[in-house]
């Protein structure tokens, strides 16, 4: 999956294994965790996580896939969907 949906202040985009400390940091937050299902234990799983979606987008396509929410202004991430 190599596209990206623009919008006027975000990009939504494929989450990238450097992303996964700071997806750790917000999946790990009791406010935003208790809104999830899945709290992931450590980096290394979230790494884990982000690596996979690879394989689900080839071998699986039409099946749930995870996108990043990126600040267009600033690069940073600042969600998952």
């Amino acid at each position: 999956m190599d596209s990206t949906i623009f919008t006027e202040r975000l990009n939504l985009q494929r989450l990238e294994l450097r992303d996964s400390e700071v997806v750790f940091n917000y999946r790990s937050d009791p406010m935003i965790s208790r809104y999830q299902n899945w709290e992931p234990e450590s980096v290394g799983e979230i790494q884990n996580f982000i690596a996979g979606l690879d394989k689900i987008c080839v071998e699986t396509p039409g099946q749930w896939y995870q996108l990043g929410l990126r600040v267009r202004s600033s690069g940073e991430l600042a969600g998952d969907c």
